[in-house]
């Protein structure tokens, strides 16, 4: 993994614990940066812009890739005439039930959201 990327990493998983942990508005990007490790005190200016976009990319970072595996499993079920209500909303609900076990920052998602 890159520098950068590691850096950008590294800074929305200090973001997304401080983030659940006390909300996103009582938590300054300074706090942030010291919570990654960062001696710069502009790293997430310089990695994300804004808090809004560090924030943006913590709540993608876990969401995209439910996102696809939703995609996916909805073009199968498109042409399934089996399909429940239950099975729909299993479609909708496990994913972020499978957050709870994700030990990289899934429950500090969830709080999040």
């Amino acid at each position: 993994m890159a520098k950068s990327t590691e850096t950008r990493l590294t800074l929305m998983r200090a973001a997304e614990e401080l983030f659940a942990e006390r909300s996103v508005a009582a938590v300054s990007l300074r706090e942030v940066t010291a919570a990654a490790g960062q001696r710069n005190v502009s790293a997430v200016v310089y990695h994300f812009g804004s808090k809004l976009e560090l924030l943006e990319c913590v709540l993608e970072r876990h969401s995209d890739p439910m996102q696809r595996m939703f995609l996916d499993r909805l073009q199968q079920m498109e042409n399934d005439p089996t399909v429940t209500l239950r099975s729909l909303v299993e479609m909708l609900v496990a994913p972020l039930g499978a957050k709870l076990d994700d030990p990289d920052g899934g429950r500090r998602y969830l709080a999040l959201c």
